[in-house]
C-alpha cells in the first residue's frame, strides 16, 4: 500500500529508513510541595516534535501534488497521512523543501533533496 496524504496517493513511497517516526515518550514533571515532591506523568503530545519524510529525487509532478497539498489554506490545512494499514496520523504540513534538479531524456523535470516536515496532531 502506497502512503496517502489525504486523499493523494503517492506514487511511491520514500526510501526505506526516511520517516523520521513519531518518538513515543512520556513526559513527567517533579514539582516540589512545602513537604515532598510530587511527579505529575502525562502520555506523549504528538505535536511535541515535527516527523520528516526524505527523497532523495522526485518527479516534478509529485512535488508539485505534495506543494499544492501544503499552500492549501495558506498552510493550515490538516490531512490525514496513512503511513501504512496500521498507522494513521491527522497532520499538517509544516514545510516542504526541494531542489530543482535536471529534465530526463523525456522532458521530465526532478528535484532532488526533498524534504517534507509534518506536524502531527493526533494519533487515529
Amino acid at each position: 500500500m502506497s502512503r496517502k496524504l489525504g486523499t493523494y496517493e503517492f506514487p511511491y513511497d520514500p526510501p526505506r529508513g526516511s520517516w523520521s517516526g513519531l518518538q513515543s515518550r512520556k513526559s513527567r514533571q517533579d514539582v516540589p510541595t512545602l513537604t515532598d515532591n510530587v511527579s505529575i506523568i502525562w502520555g506523549h503530545f504528538p505535536g511535541d516534535t515535527p516527523v520528516t519524510e526524505e527523497w532523495p529525487v522526485m518527479e516534478e509532478s509529485f512535488f508539485q501534488s505534495l506543494d499544492s497539498l501544503y499552500r492549501a489554506s495558506n498552510g493550515a490545512a490538516t490531512y490525514t497521512y496513512e503511513v501504512d494499514a496500521t498507522h494513521k496520523y491527522t497532520v499538517e504540513i509544516v514545510d516542504l523543501q526541494g531542489t530543482p534538479w535536471i529534465l530526463d531524456e523525456q522532458g521530465r523535470r526532478w528535484y532532488r533533496d526533498v524534504r517534507m516536515t509534518l506536524k502531527i496532531l493526533a494519533v487515529l
